[in-house]
């Protein structure tokens, strides 16, 4: 599934930093792309979510 996704030039400029600058990355190696910063987001974001739902669901 492909989606869009619309940002400024404030932000689209923090992005292209963010991806090449290594010391922010605890591994020490940055995503290789933009795109692929965005999957490893929405993939933990999924993750959270689902841990979300069965701690839930142990609640009831």
């Amino acid at each position: 599934m492909d989606y869009i996704v619309s940002i400024n030039e404030k932000q689209n400029e923090v992005l292209r930093k963010m991806v090449h600058d290594r010391s922010y990355w605890a591994s020490g190696i940055p995503p290789s792309s933009v795109t692929e910063l965005l999957k490893w987001s929405l993939e933990d974001y999924v993750d959270n979510y689902q841990s979300y739902l069965l701690n839930k669901k142990g609640e009831d």
